[in-house]
């Protein structure tokens, strides 16, 4: 159960963040290239490397964006973080279908599935509508809001699973 809440709540935060995605050009203005196109291209080449090499998680990622561009005035250098959080995504993505399956009796790997994917439909559109309302869209300080909300996330769900793995 705790496994199916985690996932629900990164699927309620991930929403915030897709929302967002289209807006990085606003939130990172003065750049040449447009910023959507190049983080879209960034996110493709991090779910294939994270495909492949699938052995971390994190979500520590995001969070420096924001500064990397105030910084820097960057789009390309922002991009880097956002190839390494879906990267990461497609890792957390694999080891968590992994791990449901090895855990789940071959007879109820069908149900499981079922309701894993029926509640991250219904999480994603809530999560897109609770960050459109509370979040200028235009930020550039939203992924740092979203790598935080990742982190704390993973934090509490490692936390939960050693209290209950020690009983």
């Amino acid at each position: 159960m705790t496994y199916y809440l985690f996932s629900s709540i990164v699927n309620f935060i991930i929403a915030g963040y897709n929302l967002t995605l289209p807006f990085s050009t606003y939130a990172f203005p003065h750049c040449k290239f447009k910023t959507y196109a190049i983080f879209l291209t960034a996110e493709a080449i991090g779910g294939l490397v994270g495909a492949l090499i699938s052995t971390f998680i994190s979500g520590l990622v995001l969070v420096p964006s924001s500064k990397i561009f105030l910084f820097s005035n960057s789009a390309i250098l922002v991009s880097i973080c956002i190839a390494a959080f879906n990267l990461l995504l497609s890792i957390y993505n694999i080891q968590f279908m992994t791990f449901i399956q090895m855990m789940t009796d071959r007879n109820h790997i069908g149900r499981v599935f079922g309701i894993i994917f029926s509640i991250a439909i219904i999480f994603m559109p809530l999560g897109t509508f609770f960050f459109q309302a509370i979040l200028d869209l235009k930020s550039i300080y939203n992924y740092l809001l979203f790598g935080k909300l990742l982190i704390i996330t993973a934090s509490i769900a490692i936390v939960i699973n050693i209290f209950i793995s020690n009983d």
